[in-house]
């Protein structure tokens, strides 16, 4: 089987120039967030046939692919999926990629398997393939943001600021990989080896609860944030004391941040307590690194709904 061509992250190398096919999928398409919308409703019906003998699935959208225009890495990934050739990482980094992709697109965590695995199953469906490619084009030509790398993640392909799905940024900090998916469900993430915490934060938790707590977590500014912890943490607790206790205690804090449950997170990077009050749950304000852009300020501040 022949090697596709390298996969330089940050820089799109992977892409050849498009047919004429791909040319007038992408004439059709010329509207921002339209575009890919367009193309998810040309993926849905294939997504479900991948693997499955051309069984119906849900498709790829009931499966939380979202694809995104604001980082160049998974755009280049995503890449991968126009040829018919078995790809082959030519780095860790690459690899890491391609796994990121497989898992953004297989939603289902009880699915586990090697990059390779899915480039297997996407060579099955020459139709997924297909439109996958037409994505990737589409995202090439329509991204925003320049890539920085997170600050304290600079090991990992993520870009400060840019949207990812939970499962990417569990799959690109090796937590899930080819050989597990464990689930995580709460909004905290605690990695005792490496003593560094993933803050999940969804502002709106009005789907599926209490009006009452819907706005606990925001922008005080475009340095500060205010984050409720979970009931469960106080002073005296476990949780409490680790956040409390930073950064003298080498814990460190990265804040992820969606609006609501349909939303990806955005990358803001790590952050340091600043005060606290309460107990049960602690409200703590943190000072983040590297501040959020203006647009993004606004729309994680009390503002958003103005």
């Amino acid at each position: 089987m022949k090697s596709v061509g390298r996969l330089i992250p940050g820089k799109h190398q992977l892409m050849p120039p498009r047919s004429m096919g791909q040319n007038r999928a992408l004439a059709g398409c010329q509207r921002g967030l339209g575009a890919v919308h367009q193309c998810r409703q040309l993926l849905e019906f294939h997504c479900g046939q991948v693997g499955q003998g051309g069984a119906h699935r849900a498709g790829i959208a009931a499966h939380g692919f979202q694809p995104r225009l604001d980082d160049g890495h998974r755009i280049a990934a995503i890449g991968v999926a126009e040829s018919g050739y078995a790809y082959i990482a030519e780095s860790p980094r690459q690899r890491l990629l391609a796994q990121m992709l497989a898992y953004q697109i297989d939603g289902d965590l009880s699915r586990i398997g090697s990059a390779e695995d899915f480039n297997e199953r996407l060579n099955a469906s020459p139709a997924l393939r297909s439109e996958l490619g037409e994505l990737a084009h589409v995202l090439h030509d329509s991204a925003v943001i320049a890539l920085e790398p997170v600050p304290g993640l600079e090991s990992t392909p993520l870009s400060l600021h840019a949207s990812y799905s939970r499962r990417e940024i569990l799959t690109a900090l090796g937590i899930h990989t080819e050989t597990a998916r464990p689930a995580y469900r709460e909004g905290v993430v605690p990695l005792g080896e490496e003593q560094m915490e993933l803050l999940f934060v969804t502002l709106d938790k009005r789907q599926g609860f209490h009006a009452a707590i819907a706005y606990h977590d925001y922008a005080i500014s475009a340095e500060k944030f205010h984050w409720q912890s979970q009931n469960s943490a106080g002073p005296d607790t476990k949780a409490g004391k680790r956040y409390l206790e930073s950064p003298a205690n080498g814990w460190t804090f990265q804040l992820f941040i969606r609006n609501d449950r349909g939303s990806p997170y955005r990358a803001c990077g790590p952050v340091t307590r600043e005060s606290w009050s309460g107990d049960r749950p602690l409200n703590i304000t943190w000072r983040l690194e590297k501040p959020l852009s203006p647009a993004l300020f606004r729309d994680f501040s009390v503002l958003r709904d103005s």
